[in-house]
Protein backbone atom coordinates (compact mmCIF):
# COMPACT_ATOMS: atom_id res chain seq x y z
CA UNK A 1 0.00 0.00 0.00
CA UNK A 2 1.15 3.52 -0.74
CA UNK A 3 2.28 5.58 2.28
CA UNK A 4 -0.39 8.08 1.26
CA UNK A 5 -3.06 5.44 1.77
CA UNK A 6 -2.09 5.18 5.44
CA UNK A 7 -2.56 8.93 6.03
CA UNK A 8 -5.87 10.23 7.28
CA UNK A 9 -7.96 11.95 4.64
CA UNK A 10 -7.57 15.26 6.44
CA UNK A 11 -3.76 14.93 6.63
CA UNK A 12 -3.57 14.05 2.93
CA UNK A 13 -5.78 16.99 1.91
CA UNK A 14 -3.67 19.36 4.05
CA UNK A 15 -0.45 18.10 2.45
CA UNK A 16 -1.83 18.59 -1.08
CA UNK A 17 -3.15 22.05 -0.21
CA UNK A 18 0.30 23.02 1.08
CA UNK A 19 1.89 21.69 -2.12
CA UNK A 20 -0.53 23.75 -4.21
CA UNK A 21 0.24 26.83 -2.10
CA UNK A 22 4.00 26.43 -2.61
CA UNK A 23 3.51 26.16 -6.38
CA UNK A 24 1.09 29.09 -6.35
CA UNK A 25 3.77 31.31 -4.83
CA UNK A 26 6.52 29.91 -7.10
CA UNK A 27 4.43 30.46 -10.20
CA UNK A 28 3.60 34.07 -9.32
CA UNK A 29 -0.16 33.63 -8.94
CA UNK A 30 -2.13 35.77 -6.53
CA UNK A 31 -3.96 33.93 -3.75
CA UNK A 32 -7.25 35.02 -5.32
CA UNK A 33 -6.45 32.96 -8.44
CA UNK A 34 -6.55 29.64 -6.56
CA UNK A 35 -9.72 28.21 -5.03
CA UNK A 36 -9.55 25.27 -2.63
CA UNK A 37 -12.89 24.39 -1.04
CA UNK A 38 -12.67 23.53 2.64
CA UNK A 39 -14.45 20.21 2.03
CA UNK A 40 -11.66 18.69 -0.08
CA UNK A 41 -11.72 15.47 1.95
CA UNK A 42 -15.19 14.38 0.85
CA UNK A 43 -15.62 11.38 -1.42
CA UNK A 44 -17.86 13.35 -3.73
CA UNK A 45 -15.85 13.30 -6.97
CA UNK A 46 -15.87 17.09 -7.12
CA UNK A 47 -13.06 19.50 -7.97
CA UNK A 48 -10.81 20.01 -4.93
CA UNK A 49 -8.71 22.89 -6.28
CA UNK A 50 -9.18 25.28 -9.19
CA UNK A 51 -6.42 27.42 -10.69
CA UNK A 52 -8.44 30.22 -12.30
CA UNK A 53 -5.68 31.82 -14.36
CA UNK A 54 -2.60 30.62 -16.21
CA UNK A 55 0.41 31.42 -14.01
CA UNK A 56 2.94 34.01 -15.21
CA UNK A 57 5.80 31.63 -14.30
CA UNK A 58 4.59 28.04 -14.95
CA UNK A 59 6.01 25.23 -12.81
CA UNK A 60 6.08 21.48 -13.36
CA UNK A 61 2.92 21.35 -11.25
CA UNK A 62 1.17 24.45 -12.65
CA UNK A 63 1.26 24.46 -16.45
CA UNK A 64 0.61 27.63 -18.43
CA UNK A 65 -3.14 27.08 -18.38
CA UNK A 66 -6.07 27.04 -16.00
CA UNK A 67 -6.16 23.77 -14.03
CA UNK A 68 -8.52 21.64 -11.97
CA UNK A 69 -7.35 19.21 -9.30
CA UNK A 70 -9.02 16.25 -7.69
CA UNK A 71 -7.25 14.69 -4.70
CA UNK A 72 -6.99 10.88 -4.50
CA UNK A 73 -5.38 9.42 -1.40
CA UNK A 74 -6.02 5.78 -2.26
CA UNK A 75 -7.90 3.69 -4.73
CA UNK A 76 -10.64 1.32 -3.57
Amino acid sequence: MSPFGTMSGDAFAEMIQQLIEVHRVSSGLAATEVEMPSLANRGDGAVDAFIKKAPPNPTSFFPQATSLFQFKRAFP
